[in-house]
């Protein structure tokens, strides 16, 4: 057998200088000879499609002896003609994955076409999946344009990782069918606890004096600390009047202390007041949001509202843009394995202020005092992870005083007031997923107005119930009963079951 295969027309019994002749003009004489072959003999013997795999050979024996053997696509498969100019036997071998065609002709005119298909060696492929997954179960199918591959696997993680090592046994303009399915449960719940404590504390002192002397039209006077007019009016006539203010009462909530001198005709008016005040409040906030995803999907949550913004326009015109406050979570789930997986969340928590205001077109626009985490971790279902030391401590400290007087080493406290302000917040977020799959009934799910019935006004009077059991509710045939909600206490809090 020659070490190489003949890609054209072949005579047997030929002068040598045909086998010189150039390609183009083999297969010109070729097509020549096997359209003149049909139009004589006005048909074409065409066997059962052959089937030879890379690498791989086939033997075809015909009736006659073979004249003239030709290759569609030489790049897939190739002939070897034996060197017998009598031989009625030729071989067919597998190059490379495709289908062609393969003509043969005798010399007496009679025309074999045979279609070659050459399927990829799945082999290969197989053993090089069953390594990287000794668990998963797949088939590995060659296809005319790539490779199928069938089956299912543990984990999205295994199934990507068998895509890649398939897609190397590829080529550009080969495709890969993937019909593997997970498995395993690819939802994820996400469980979020966001609390936040913030405490504020508010200390002030002073001294306000206030000396006004009046003689008929001229009034003279020291005013400190309050506002020194007042501007009342007058709710017959509706005018207003601009008198000196009232040092008897406290404008933000004050706890004064005051003593005051008035002379007999009124004219001489001496008073001083010690204002003093110690506050302190204490604010949680608590959310509990509950979000469930596919692997791979990302899921958003918002507990709180949209404030307006106007934005100006052209011709004086002012459009309404929405912007969201509160307390939000967007997340995406990956499924890794069975039991594990990775996760990308991003909590935050948002609150109008009006420190950063502006103001547009008149209208005063809050702003946000925001914080925000964002975060990719791994872990197992059932673990938890939290952010903390988003911690916040603002403090102020401000002195108020009568200039020179307050200077004095000791008489200048009188003329003095002191302001301290803190405000201290932390923000603890604590998130636990959860791999998840969905119930089979819907009995198994419960809202908070199962068995929830709100009883009569007899009931609500004589008895003090809010709810009550509903037997008609309760048919034969229907779920185990809910155990009823019920609302005590003088605020309506709901009892936890």
């Amino acid at each position: 057998m020659a070490p190489r295969a003949m890609h054209a027309e072949r005579a047997y019994g030929a002068a040598p200088a045909v086998g010189r002749r150039s390609l183009s003009a083999n297969i010109l004489q070729t097509l020549l000879i096997v359209v003149a072959s049909v139009g004589l003999l006005g048909a074409v013997i065409e066997p059962a499609p052959l089937v030879i795999e890379v690498d791989a050979a086939v033997l075809v024996e015909m009736t006659e002896p073979a004249s003239t053997v030709f290759v569609a696509n030489p790049e897939i498969a190739d002939v070897q003609v034996p060197g017998s100019a009598n031989a009625r036997k030729f071989v067919i071998f597998g190059k490379k994955a495709g289908s062609t065609t393969v003509f043969a002709l005798s010399r007496s005119g009679e025309v074999t076409r045979y279609s070659v298909r050459v399927p990829r060696q799945v082999s290969q492929v197989t053993a090089a999946l069953q390594a990287a997954a000794p668990d998963a179960r797949v088939e590995v199918f060659s296809a005319p344009n790539g490779l199928t591959i069938s089956g299912s696997v543990a984990s999205p993680a295994e199934a990507h990782q068998l895509r890649t090592i398939a897609g190397q046994f590829l080529t550009e303009k080969e495709t890969l069918n993937f019909n593997v399915s997970v498995a395993a449960a690819t939802q994820v719940n996400l469980r979020v606890r966001i609390a936040e404590v913030s405490r504020s504390a508010d200390k002030r002192f002073g001294f306000n004096w206030s000396a006004i002397s009046n003689s008929g039209t001229l009034a003279l006077g020291l005013l400190t600390g309050r506002p020194p007019l007042e501007v009342v009016t007058n709710a017959v006539t509706g005018g207003t009047t601009t008198t000196f203010g009232d040092f008897s009462r406290s404008t933000d909530g004050l706890s004064s202390i005051g003593v005051g001198y008035r002379s007999g005709g009124g004219s001489v008016n001496v008073s001083g007041l010690i204002d003093a005040l110690a506050e302190e409040g204490l604010v949680s906030v608590l959310a509990e949001p509950n979000l469930t995803a596919i692997s791979g999907e990302t899921a958003n949550f918002l507990a709180g509202g949209e404030f307006p913004v106007p934005v100006p326009q052209s011709l004086q015109e002012i459009t309404i843009e929405w912007k969201k406050f509160g307390v939000s979570v967007d997340f995406t789930p990956t499924v890794l394995q069975s039991d594990r997986l990775s996760i990308k969340v991003r909590p935050e928590v948002s609150e109008l202020t009006d420190t950063g205001s502006v103001v547009v077109s008149g209208l005063r626009v809050p702003a946000l005092a925001v914080r925000r985490a964002e975060t990719t971790v791994e872990l197992a279902s059932g673990q938890s992870f939290a952010i903390a030391g988003l911690f916040q401590n603002n403090a102020s400290n401000q002195m108020e005083q009568v200039p020179w007087l307050g200077d004095l080493p000791v008489l200048g406290a009188l003329f003095r007031s002191s302001r301290f302000r803190r405000n201290e917040s932390e923000l603890v977020i604590i998130v636990t997923p959860y791999i998840v799959q969905p119930v089979a009934q819907t009995s198994d799910l419960h809202l908070p107005t199962d068995g929830l019935v709100y009883s009569t006004d007899l009931e609500r009077v004589l008895l003090g119930r809010l709810t009550t059991a509903s037997d008609a509710a309760r048919s034969a045939g229907s779920p185990p009963p809910v155990p009823v909600s019920r609302l005590t206490g003088a605020a309506g809090f709901m009892l936890e079951r």
